[in-house]
């Protein structure tokens, strides 16, 4: 073979190279990729992971694909094929988040916050002999009831174990009124009745009894003030004059919040606010003995049951869970709901991202075999509940799998969570752990 054809097939050869290789990087830079299944060129998409906690590894088909630090928690995964992945988080003596993630055409499947959980996570004696505690609506504020009666608020006994027992044989249940100045208990005399009381916390033991509480089956703590029904009226008591004052006759049904009253009347719902009132519903409603909720300024009926979702546009209730069990926790986006055994999540405004889904949209997380209590937020995307006394922690990116850790060893009745700190009460001791 003469030097001039090697010359002439070298040049072919490098030519074709560099048509093909220019091809691939012009077909490339335009987004697309061979689909070797396919056998066809696809727009190609991406995988974006964004966690929480630094130096988290993470893996695509367990394919090493980098580590999150202190100044980039997000890490980018480029010209993929259109398909299923299987994506790993993992950290030492960290629980691994495993998810399977769908890549479609010129998208990126994201899977932001996430977060990673210690496998031993320490937790330090706080409190002892303590039996229950109870938190204000916003979670920021706790009274501790220890085993000899005595409530106590930020270490200080404002109920001591004599006065408590002069009056209760047993304290059930302590509530905070709006402004946190004053608590109300509730418990069983010697009697084995209940008896209600409310106590100002800057004037610790000195109770005041609250007799018509005794006889009234609902009612709503206010500003200073105690909303209930007697016996078919709405009325509001006055902590400054002790007097009450009828807001409303003949009522049977009615639920009290930010100021406003709801209530049926005519088996229609209406609505008071600043003594005026708007008729919300058009149809009579037919739902039989039950009770109204307001939860983030949607409004239920509940009849032990089932739980109804009153439709703003259709003017009627609608059916939203079957449950026999009534429990959630609320943010400002999305409520959880328990019906004991289940686990729902209710969006209150548009998803993109873990869900494509609209506000309003009820979607179902998981189905246990035991009962769910004690439902509290860690963050916008986890949450923590008990069951069979072990606290878990869950995600709600219902996407393949869900991922869900057990947090503690510890046997548990209750927890709280609160500015990253997480409390357990524990065969009356509370543990704390900063997470």
């Amino acid at each position: 073979m003469n030097k001039f054809l090697i010359k002439k097939i070298a040049f072919f050869v490098l030519l074709t190279a560099f048509f093909v290789i220019a091809t691939i990087l012009i077909i490339d830079a335009q987004g697309y990729g061979f689909d070797f299944k396919k056998k066809q060129l696809v727009r190609v998409g991406g995988i974006s992971i964004r966690s929480l906690i630094p130096d988290v590894n993470v893996f695509v088909d367990n394919d090493y694909k980098g580590k999150t630090n202190t100044f980039s928690r997000d890490i980018l995964i480029q010209k993929l094929i259109p398909g299923e992945y299987s994506v790993k988080a993992e950290k030492t003596d960290y629980y691994t988040w495993e998810k399977t993630l769908t890549v479609e055409e010129q998208k990126v499947a994201k899977a932001e916050n996430v977060y990673l959980f210690k496998k031993n996570i320490d937790f330090e004696l706080k409190n002892e002999n303590i039996i229950d505690f109870f938190l204000s609506e916003n979670k920021e504020n706790i009274i501790y009831l220890n085993n000899n009666q005595e409530i106590i608020f930020k270490n200080n006994v404002i109920l001591d174990s004599i006065n408590s027992k002069k009056y209760f044989k047993n304290i059930e249940k302590i509530e905070f009124f709006p402004d946190l100045k004053i608590i109300l208990i509730k418990g069983k005399n010697n009697q084995d009745k209940y008896n209600y009381y409310y106590l100002e916390i800057i004037k610790p033991n000195i109770l005041n009894r609250l007799e018509f509480l005794e006889t009234s089956d609902i009612f709503y703590l206010g500003e200073q003030s105690i909303v209930y029904k007697k016996e078919k009226d709405i009325a509001i008591y006055s902590l400054s004059n002790k007097k009450s004052t009828i807001v409303k006759k003949n009522i049977d049904i009615f639920t009290f919040k930010n100021n406003d009253f709801y209530f049926i009347e005519n088996n229609l719902l209406v609505k008071m606010s600043n003594n005026k009132e708007n008729t919300l519903s058009e149809k009579e409603i037919t739902i039989k003995n039950y009770n109204l909720y307001i939860i983030s300024g949607k409004i239920f009926a509940y009849d032990n049951n089932s739980l109804y979702i009153f439709n703003d546009y259709k003017k009627e209730f609608d059916l939203f869970l079957r449950t026999t069990e009534l429990s959630y926790d609320v943010l400002p986006d999305k409520i959880i709901f328990s019906t004991g055994s289940e686990l729902w999540l209710f969006l209150l405004r548009d998803f993109e991202s873990p869900f494509f889904k609209k506000a309003g949209s009820l979607i179902f997380l998981s189905r246990f075999s035991s009962k769910i209590k004690n439902l509290t937020w860690f963050n916008s995307d986890y949450f923590f509940y008990i069951m069979n006394n072990n606290v878990f922690v869950s995600e709600i990116d219902n996407r393949s799998n869900i991922n869900v850790f057990q947090v503690s060893q510890l046997p548990v009745e209750k927890l709280w969570f609160s500015e990253k700190i997480l409390y357990l009460l524990s065969e009356n001791k509370i543990y704390t752990s900063t997470l």
